[in-house]
């Protein structure tokens, strides 16, 4: 008899995780010895699965609000960029991107889907957007899921 599956839990089985991160996932689930293991609800360990692979689709976008008054005056070098620097709750870095401020002339904005791992503690953005001279702009954004 099959056991149904479930699309979202890797199947260890196939062997497509193994080592450091399924041992990381045992271990974080409790889970350190085979007697611990084999005593284990498996849909306990299922949850434990679910938790450490699924991602949230986050669309990040940044705007030239002023983009028709920046083509005609320009306020910066050629040469100036910034940083987009975009981490979860669990700080862990989901993006680290250079964008040069030419980039942005020429198209107006500058778009990326990003898959956000899902953090522990909350569903929380942690964006910085630093400029090569003038400083750092900070935003903290939740993000919800549909």
């Amino acid at each position: 008899m099959a056991f149904p599956t479930n699309p979202a839990i890797p199947d260890i089985t196939a062997g497509k995780i193994k080592g450091v991160t399924l041992s990381t996932i045992l271990v974080n689930a409790g889970i350190a010895s085979f007697e611990s293991l084999g005593s284990t609800n498996p849909r306990e360990l299922e949850l434990s699965f679910v938790g450490k692979n699924e991602c949230v689709v986050v669309y990040i976008s940044i705007v030239l609000k002023n983009h028709k008054d920046l083509e005609e005056r320009r306020t910066t070098s050629d040469n100036h960029g910034c940083t987009l620097l975009v981490g979860n709750a669990d700080d862990d870095l989901i993006l680290f991107k250079k964008i040069r401020d030419s980039q942005l002339l020429e198209m107006g904005q500058w778009s990326r889907k990003v898959d956000v791992p899902r953090a522990q503690r909350e569903n929380q953005l942690h964006i910085h957007w630093i400029s090569d001279s003038y400083g750092i702009f900070q935003f903290e954004l939740p993000y919800f899921e549909s």
